[in-house]
């Protein structure tokens, strides 16, 4: 690719006929690009001129012995601030020679000054850059021309979309990553993953809805990132290491979008029906079809998992379509090992219990998305109904924690009926119920919670009860009639006592 003018192209341009008497601020400041050429005798071109533009001057507007230094620092410090790339100033025709206060406030602001030592015309540089400028501008048409024409050929590739990521990145010379809505990483991305930074500002990006052209800045590196889609967010190309995108660039990039927003398109409607056919999966090995639902599985995606299977229930709203687009990448790259599908608005996943590594990713995956999940084990596909109900067991029992985690059914079941009517809130209701008895013992001195209590810790026998209190036998009756008149139970019959041992169990889950 030509590149583009500069001061040090034009020095070599004018060989003897220029002089460098100032390089600038900094080293590169004369491999600066220039826009173009502006010749101007006046006090103040700066409405004229541009940023990037190379100003010629003869110093007309500077009468020799007559100029003080000031308006020589004024003048620098105007064409400074507007960006221009450098002076150069013709010194035969009224000065003879580049006045020093001139060298010394372009020396003093770090604004490039050149010497034109003869009477060459302004036309001769204006031409130079103008060439140069016209001969990048070709080269970049026909470099356009050429990339685009290397996309449609990538696009037609049987990996289209993988093929026009590795196509663009070669083309612009920079890295390409290419997004779906939930943030998860696409074609040929895959062999080389983005950093979990980039990832994780990539999928807020998304998250929150944002569109158009937008910067990033990870880990101290800068990213920019292009979303995907009109009516729907499909996702986002990320290009990292990008040094200089213009217009060509540009419309390159637009027309990766442009096949990837089809693509994509494509890709959620197949995610749909690869959804459905779960779904439908999922249903026919609960409805005990296992061997039509193993042949499906089969013909789709491949075996299902062989149990022993860990079955997982998920409380996945509000981010159902996100778990379900991680679960797809984690079932596709644990082929055989989990399965996925939707029952009663909840999530189910089958994972193979020798498959520690699909294990761990969805627990990540729970962990990630701060959900709540139920997990049972099924010695057998055929099990498997029963198993989805001890599963959403646990998942209530997961609901009613403080925190998000996994209740795994066998720890639920090792609390016998009363874990299960706690995992139920039962214990909420058994201790709503047992506070009649604390505020009227409060409110009236009296010992009633006290007697329940030592009453049913000794199995609802009297004397012991009775001894541990330190009162008659007949007062503990009078103290546990009272309650259950209290609580609308009748402790003399075996109804009433199992009420109430019940609520005092359950009062101290």
């Amino acid at each position: 690719m030509s590149a583009p003018p500069t001061i040090r192209s034009l020095l070599e341009f004018g060989g003897d006929r220029l002089q460098l008497l100032v390089p600038g601020e900094t080293a590169d400041a004369i491999e600066r690009p220039i826009a173009w050429v502006h010749g101007s005798d006046l006090p103040d071109p700066t409405p004229f001129l541009a940023a990037g533009h190379l100003l010629l001057t003869d110093g007309a507007q500077f009468p020799p012995r007559a100029t003080p230094a000031e308006r020589y620092e004024d003048y620098v410090v105007r064409l400074q601030r507007h960006g221009i790339v450098g002076l150069g100033f013709g010194a035969r025709l009224h000065h003879g020679e580049t006045p020093a206060a001139l060298i010394a406030a372009c020396r003093a602001h770090g604004l490039p000054l050149i010497e034109m030592t003869d009477l060459t015309p302004y036309l001769a540089y204006i031409q130079f850059v103008a060439e140069a400028l016209d001969a990048q501008r070709t080269e970049r048409i026909r470099w356009s021309v050429a990339a685009q024409r290397a996309l449609t050929k990538a696009a037609l590739r049987p990996d289209g979309l993988a093929s026009i990521v590795a196509e663009l990145e070669r083309q612009l010379d920079c890295r390409v990553l290419l997004f779906d809505a939930a943030g998860s990483q696409l074609a040929s991305d895959r062999s080389r993953p983005a950093a979990p930074g980039l990832r994780a500002a990539v999928a807020d990006a998304l998250g929150r809805g944002v569109r158009g052209a937008s910067r990033l800045e990870v880990d101290g590196l800068e990213y920019a990132l292009q979303t995907i889609g009109v009516e729907h967010l499909d996702g986002a190309i990320v290009l990292a290491g990008l040094r200089d995108r213009d217009p060509s660039a540009t419309d390159l990039v637009n027309s990766v979008i442009a096949f990837a927003s089809l693509a994509l398109a494509q890709h959620r409607a197949l995610a749909a029906a690869r959804l459905h056919l779960r779904d439908g999966v999922l249903q026919q090995l609960l409805g005990g079809a296992v061997e039509l639902a193993g042949r499906t599985a089969r013909d789709a995606w491949g075996e299902l998992p062989d149990p022993p299977l860990g079955v997982f229930v998920l409380d996945a709203a509000p981010e159902t379509d996100l778990v379900l687009d991680a679960l797809e990448l984690a079932a596709n790259a644990n082929t055989g090992g989990l399965f996925f599908g939707r029952h009663d608005g909840r999530i189910v996943v089958l994972v193979e219990e020798a498959a520690e590594a699909a294990e761990a990713t969805v627990r990540r995956l729970i962990a990630q998305h701060a959900l709540r999940a139920g997990r049972t084990t099924a010695t057998s596909l055929a099990g498997l109904p029963a198993a989805l109900d001890d599963a959403s067991v646990a998942l209530r029992r997961a609901r009613g924690g403080t925190a998000p985690h996994v209740a795994e059914y066998r720890d639920l079941a090792a609390t016998g009926v009363l874990g299960a009517l706690a995992a139920e809130g039962a214990g909420e209701l058994a201790r709503a119920t047992l506070r009649t008895l604390r505020e009227h013992d409060e409110r009236t001195g009296g010992e009633l919670w006290d007697a329940v209590e030592a009453w049913i810790e000794h199995d609802c026998a009297w004397e012991p009860a009775a001894r541990r209190l330190g009162v008659h036998r007949h007062t503990l009756r009078h103290r546990i009639d009272a309650a259950g008149e209290l609580l609308g139970l009748d402790p003399s019959g075996l109804r009433g006592r199992l009420e109430l041992w019940a609520a005092v169990q359950l009062s101290r889950g």
